[in-house]
């Protein structure tokens, strides 16, 4: 082969854009390594300022925006791993709450379990049912546009008082409370569009009092509560 020939061909293998291995090559890409190193490092920080504490939900989630676009992620791209705390769902349930003029039948706290809303059963049913009253369909409905966003499990209680049941359709105390439970997951699962998998109904009877069970707090003790918990699904 000629010398002139040969010559070209060497020059076109030394010509390889970085993508070989050749002296050329590694100094141009050796940035890449210490860019990498730094994402790396920078990402780590972020994750561990996270970590040990509580952010503001609202200025998190801008953030996270901010970093996705940085990242050439387009608007949004961290969105999805925002977990709104429970003290935020707490406060937009209590400005619900306020806004509606409830804060006289519908009550709200929390316990070591996480958040409890609770009211007198008799706002939820007519004595002895179980179809739920427009008011109550109203409160449920727009609770359930807060907590469809979440993965918090939601425990629905019903209590029933300490007096033996007069019903026709129900034999015991034990199966109102059980099919009120009932009647309210079913609303959150078909009109709310909340995960059964996230919900648990219960039915006490009369045998879990929130007050001293004595004849004066019989209508407090009759009661639903529906309670956010949290554990996460």
């Amino acid at each position: 082969m000629p010398e002139e020939k040969q010559g070209q061909i060497a020059k076109r293998k030394k010509k390889n854009y970085g993508f070989f291995s050749s002296a050329a090559g590694d100094e141009d890409s050796a940035w890449l390594v210490t860019y990498s190193d730094m994402m790396t490092l920078l990402m780590t920080f972020l994750i561990f300022l996270l970590s040990i504490s509580s952010p503001d939900p609202k200025k998190y989630k801008e953030m996270m925006r901010r970093v996705g676009d940085a990242l050439g992620g387009g608007v949004g791209a961290f969105e999805a791993i925002v977990e709104e705390t429970l003290e935020s769902i707490m406060e937009k349930i209590e400005a619900y709450i306020e806004s509606e003029n409830l804060a006289d039948d519908i009550f709200l706290t929390q316990d070591p379990r996480g958040i409890v809303i609770y009211a007198s059963s008799n706002i939820a049913f007519e004595p002895g049912k179980t179809e739920l009253l427009e008011p109550t369909e109203i409160f449920l409905k727009n609770l359930s546009k807060i907590l469809k966003k979440t993965s918090y499990k939601i425990v629905i209680e019903s209590h029933t008082n300490d007096l033996p049941l007069e019903s026709k359709e129900f034999s015991s105390n034990w199966e109102l409370s059980a099919n009120r439970a009932g009647a309210i997951v079913r609303y959150l699962i078909n009109t709310g569009n909340i995960s059964p998998s996230r919900l648990v109904p219960s039915g006490y009877a009369g045998f879990n009092p929130r007050f001293p069970a004595t004849p004066e707090n019989r209508v407090k003790n009759q009661r639903i509560e529906i309670v956010i918990l949290r554990e996460k699904f």
